[in-house]
């Protein structure tokens, strides 16, 4: 759900405010929640702006004169933000902060998708 939102929200206001907006929630959401389980993770909010970038420069910037190239954006969003925000990003991050097993990066990618 927060990845539809994300992606509506770059959609809606652009590139460049969908960042600031996403970066901003997610940091304000950590303050205002309950602090998640491993603290702040900046790195988040990181993602879920680029989520909004992507979705802004994805859905508004390829052009389309047939109704079902919606399908492929929304296919080409997804493929993005799977491997720049959750793979490129998080995954990446944890591995470096949270890897105290020091499982190689292979192996710490496949445990952590699967």
């Amino acid at each position: 759900m927060t990845l539809f939102v994300v992606a509506l929200t770059g959609i809606i206001v652009g590139p460049l405010f969908g960042f600031g907006v996403c970066v901003l929630g997610d940091t304000l959401g950590y303050f205002i929640g309950n602090g998640g389980a491993n603290g702040w993770t900046p790195w988040i909010g990181l993602s879920m702006g680029v989520a909004a970038v992507l979705a802004a420069l994805i859905v508004n910037g390829i052009p389309s004169k047939k109704k079902w190239w919606i399908y492929v954006k929304l296919l080409i969003l997804c493929l993005a933000t799977f491997f720049i925000c959750t793979y490129a990003i998080n995954t990446t991050a944890a591995y470096y902060l949270w890897n105290s097993e020091k499982l190689p990066y292979k192996e710490f990618v496949i445990a952590r998708m699967s």
